[in-house]
């Protein structure tokens, strides 16, 4: 088969051409197009990880945020009890006395 299309384009050096241009334009493309997926894909990986990074992060801070929250509630709390205590005159004499 390939020797009768060697002498059928033997005497046809334009189609030759033609055929051969056309099949180097053909695995260009076909190479191109793996090497973008592959480019691609290996992006959305390095995006997730980025995201991952960026969530960590937020989580850290978030979690920053409330440990500052609950220690201001427990002081807001704490001085609230120091001053009802006070109020009703549950005071130790040590407390009365680091009040003088």
């Amino acid at each position: 088969m390939f020797k009768r299309l060697n002498n059928y384009l033997k005497y046809r050096p334009v189609l030759k051409k033609w055929i051969i241009t056309g099949l180097v334009i053909v695995l260009m493309t076909g190479l191109v197009m793996i090497l973008s997926a592959f480019f691609m894909v290996s992006k959305i990986y390095n995006k997730e990880d980025l995201q991952v990074q960026i969530l960590e992060e937020s989580g850290a801070n978030l979690n920053g945020v409330y440990k500052e929250v609950v220690m201001g509630a427990q002081t807001l709390l704490g001085s609230t009890q120091v001053k009802a205590t006070i109020a009703r005159g549950d005071e130790t004499v040590e407390d009365s006395g680091s009040r003088i």
